[in-house]
């Protein structure tokens, strides 16, 4: 989506005169909700580490999104009972039915081999 924004210093003054700041072009990455689920949606927090240790920082996403895609097409008919998930590639997956009880951690094992 692409629209105008106004940068201003002091906004109070910017509304009242209009004369700060300049005109900035910005585009927005957002996703438009058409409709809504008539059912419950389950939000998981993931954590995604190595074998041994942890990350220094955090990859990128299309590192995590690859790990998460690899985990969902080893088990998501076994141990999600073939449950889809939509992952934000950084902490969180929803879900339209539970896939593991409340308190419960539910660990995927995704090898390089």
């Amino acid at each position: 989506m692409l629209g105008d924004m106004v940068a201003a210093r002091d906004h109070s003054r910017a509304l009242a005169k209009g004369t700060i700041g300049r005109r900035q072009r910005v585009i927005a990455n957002f996703v438009e909700i058409t409709s809504f689920p008539s059912g419950d949606v389950f939000q998981y927090d993931i954590e995604i580490s190595p074998e041994e240790g942890e990350f220094k920082k955090l990859p990128r996403p299309d590192f995590m999104r690859g790990i998460f895609e690899d985990a969902m097409r080893r088990h998501r008919v076994d141990k999600l009972g073939g449950t889809p998930m939509v992952y934000d590639a950084r902490k969180i997956a929803f879900a339209p039915r539970r896939v593991c009880n409340p308190n419960e951690t539910l660990t995927l094992n995704v090898s390089s081999a």
